[in-house]
């Protein structure tokens, strides 16, 4: 109950929202890496049962054994378990100066990255809203979004595990109305699928291409249950912009090697919405009348 009590001061809570930020931004880098390779032995695994079904029971050991909890952490290159002052947050990595201390291999610096950002949305969370459960709430949504926005930059992946929990969740904060009506929470969802869903289907007509993954409908209903249906297009005004402003000097310069483990040569628009959301939902307060603004203002002009 004191320490209850001690959250309810913002210092403490900011402090105790920081040390949570690294502590779940180490937990983000393994689920990073770890969930879409499970999901791809899963699907493998079904394929193989599908078309050998004598042998079913013929599961590799390495996709029984591996998920998120087992395995300990280890090394990508060498797989040696780490230490555990090399799973400190953030410390680790400067401790051993971004390389394995087994097999002196350098660390991706996308774990750091992963760690600094998941610290950094805590904290400008716990400043912004200081204590309370709107907070929490706004940091677990945050964690959220920061694991599909690197999925989907390495893998073009939305996990469906990660999209249904910020879709659910955002329906049951906002029974309490956290951030919008239950009411406008749930057509929130109805219309944020409906509407990637019509432009899928509207340009694949035209084109006969598919422009964007099924994953990106369920992650912008995900934010609609968060955020309400009146705010939709302003989530994906930001999108498209962040959009434009990333990926036109890539295709400009043609800087998009395939090589690259963060950034494949075709760009998801995932990583796009989950800016958009995470803006909307941390400052949406004081970006919605300048956006009102500037439409009304456009459209007088």
């Amino acid at each position: 109950m004191e320490i209850y009590t001690l959250l309810q001061q913002p210092t403490p809570f900011l402090i105790f929202s920081m040390l949570m930020g690294a502590i779940i931004g180490s937990f983000l880098t393994m689920l990073v890496h770890r969930l879409p390779r499970i999901m791809e032995r899963e699907w493998h695994s079904e394929c193989q049962q599908l078309l050998t079904p004598e042998t079913t029971q013929e599961i590799t050991q390495e996709a029984i054994e591996e998920s998120l909890a087992f395995p300990g952490s280890y090394c990508p290159h060498c797989n040696h378990p780490l230490r555990w002052i090399d799973n400190l947050p953030i410390l680790g990595f400067l401790l051993n100066r971004g390389r394995c201390h087994h097999c002196d291999t350098a660390i991706h610096w996308r774990y750091l990255l992963l760690e600094l950002m998941s610290v950094a949305v805590a904290t400008s969370t716990a400043l912004l809203l200081g204590p309370g459960l709107q907070a929490v709430a706004v940091m677990l949504f945050s964690w959220v979004l920061l694991a599909l926005l690197f999925i989907d930059l390495e893998h073009q992946l939305l996990p469906d595990s990660l999209t249904y929990l910020l879709l659910w969740s955002g329906l049951l904060f906002n029974q309490l109305q956290l951030f919008t009506t239950p009411s406008s929470a749930l057509w929130g969802a109805v219309a944020g699928y409906l509407s990637l869903w019509s432009v899928f289907h509207i340009y694949r007509l035209l084109t006969g291409k598919i422009g964007m993954g099924r994953g990106d409908f369920k992650l912008f209903a995900a934010l609609g249950a968060w955020c309400g249906w009146a705010v939709l297009p302003q989530i994906l005004l930001i999108a498209s912009f962040s959009g434009i402003l990333i990926a036109l000097p890539l295709l400009l310069l043609k800087q998009r090697p395939s090589s690259s483990p963060i950034l494949t040569t075709a760009i998801p628009f995932g990583p796009f919405l989950a800016i958009g959301g995470w803006i909307t939902v941390t400052w949406g307060d004081l970006l919605n009348p300048w956006i009102l603004g500037l439409a009304f203002s456009s459209g007088q002009g």
